[in-house]
């Protein structure tokens, strides 16, 4: 029975201490405490909680408090209360476990390709261009905008690459020019440049060994490339294209 209840979320002295009133059918603390082993103190705890689970009632008309076992079909709700913490944690876990496996993933470092997908995917991404430390190239996407949360966790994230000082230099289709908001990329640790190439619907950023690719609309969807020669051979394209490139002044 004792190891039943600590099936249940019951410690060992709680447990030792329903199944003891529940056999004498009134007790004192006192009595209790001597049963169990344990301090009046801690004694006084584990029957406060065995009441608050209503497992104990206690009865506070007399002078010394005294406990007495409430109807076993109590434990029933015990159970009951455990599958619903049981659910709300499972929950919780498939909630974040995409984003852990996306940080393990890049953690790792290995060369590969590896896959994510939605606003935890992206945050996880932009993590790891930070964590990186090195200046990112970037294409910039002509899609952005078509999805607003993405768009703010981009500005954030190149508020943070601003203050901790790694720079971003992007290449913009030639209609950017006429952004209202072209100068704002400055504010935030870009220098830009626009290129008569066509618009590109993917972003690509480069940045140490890795190559990032990000599609923003129908759907967020990262592809983030690891390997020395393919990140080398996109960052010599990059600067051929910043060399022919318009500056944007600030």
């Amino acid at each position: 029975m004792i190891e039943a209840l600590q099936q249940l979320g019951l410690s060992k002295a709680e447990a030792d201490a329903y199944v003891y009133v529940l056999d004498v059918g009134v007790a004192p603390a006192r009595d209790v405490a001597t049963h169990i082993g344990q301090t009046r103190t801690n004694t006084y705890a584990i029957l406060a909680r065995l009441t608050e689970q209503g497992l104990l009632v206690e009865d506070e008309s007399v002078k010394v408090r005294r406990y007495s076992a409430a109807d076993p079909s109590t434990v029933k709700q015990l159970i009951l209360d455990r599958q619903r913490q049981l659910y709300v944690l499972s929950r919780s876990v498939d909630a974040i476990t995409p984003a852990l496996v996306s940080r393990y993933r890049l953690g790792l470092k290995k060369p590969g390709v590896l896959y994510l997908e939605g606003l935890d995917g992206l945050k996880a991404s932009l993590e790891d261009m930070a964590r990186a430390n090195t200046e990112i190239l970037l294409w910039g996407s002509s899609t952005v905008p078509e999805n607003p949360p993405a768009y703010e966790m981009l500005q954030r994230a190149a508020i943070k690459r601003k203050a901790r000082g790694i720079p971003t230099r992007m290449l913009l289709e030639q209609n950017a020019r006429t952004w209202p908001h072209i100068h704002d990329f400055a504010k935030r640790g870009f220098t830009v440049r626009t290129s008569p190439n066509e618009p590109i619907e993917a972003e690509i950023a480069i940045y140490g060994d890795t190559v990032c690719m990000t599609s923003y609309a129908p759907y967020l969807i990262v592809t983030v490339l690891t390997n020395e020669t393919i990140a080398r051979t996109y960052r010599i394209i990059f600067e051929e294209a910043w060399r022919h490139a318009q500056i944007v002044e600030d």
